[in-house]
């Protein structure tokens, strides 16, 4: 089936039949992570990109990518809400997985993603996808790293810097990754231009969410008005870009996304 012939919530339907196959002792807490699951903005990026850039791009080159990241995405939820991380007992307005489930399930729960997230990546097709997918994994890492440990002294550009790999290497990874599917792993010259896209609307996704959190820990530290001047830049760019791009489908998303979220 090529992408053309489908929508994108047919698209998430299918990303979550494959989620509901999961079998063996983990099943049980896998569906109610899995199933569960929000918005599915990862996956629907790397859809509208993929699509965007070639509508000919078969199904079956995109699913394995798309149920890796989710995987990863949803591993990272469960381990950022532990008591030693954010300390969250709701997730998508049920109890989060250490709460249902106990701490240590919680924590083997979140591995067993990322496991399952490797199992996927392994039938991606183009090696350079499979890159993209690792590199993300290990810079969200990286920014969790930098959150926990920040202090008050920690700047602007180091939040943006910190938000660029928290946040944001997944949803590059996400742009990128429908991208080289798309162009079956080709770097054309809109290569640069798709990478400022994924990184853009990456800061823009995180400001907002400081914006509606007003949360001290974050960006929001530096007055709302900082947050807005950055958040308005960054959202603009990602528009502007992906409407040059031709990529109407992935514009009118993110225009959704942050209207849903005002």
């Amino acid at each position: 089936m090529k992408l053309k012939e489908i929508e994108l919530g047919t698209f998430l339907s299918l990303i979550e039949k494959e989620f509901e196959k999961t079998e063996g002792i983990y099943s049980e807490m896998e569906k109610y992570v899995l199933l569960n699951a929000g918005k599915r903005l990862r996956p629907s990026l790397m859809f509208l990109v993929c699509k965007g850039i070639n509508p000919e791009t078969e199904l079956s080159l995109l699913m394995p990518a798309a149920l890796s990241i989710e995987s990863i995405h949803n591993y990272s939820l469960i381990h950022d809400d532990l008591p030693c991380m954010d300390d969250d007992d709701i997730r998508r307005g049920k109890p989060s997985a250490h709460i249902k489930f106990g701490e240590a399930n919680a924590v083997l729960l979140g591995d067993r993603l990322l496991s399952s997230a490797l199992k996927y990546s392994a039938s991606v097709k183009y090696e350079s996808v499979r890159k993209v997918l690792a590199d993300a994994a290990l810079k969200m890492l990286d920014g969790q790293y930098v959150d926990v440990n920040k202090n008050s002294l920690i700047s602007e550009n180091d939040y943006l810097s910190m938000y660029d790999n928290k946040t944001g290497a997944l949803i590059y990874a996400s742009v990128v990754s429908g991208y080289l599917i798309a162009s079956e792993d080709f770097r054309g010259e809109a290569f640069p231009e798709i990478e400022s896209l994924a990184t853009s609307f990456g800061r823009a996704f995180q400001l907002y969410d400081d914006l509606s959190d007003h949360d001290e820990a974050s960006m929001y530290k530096f007055g709302e008005e900082t947050v807005k001047k950055y958040f308005d830049n960054y959202s603009k760019k990602a528009l502007d870009i992906s409407e040059k791009l031709g990529l109407y489908e992935v514009n009118t998303y993110i225009n959704k996304i942050f209207n849903s979220k005002m």
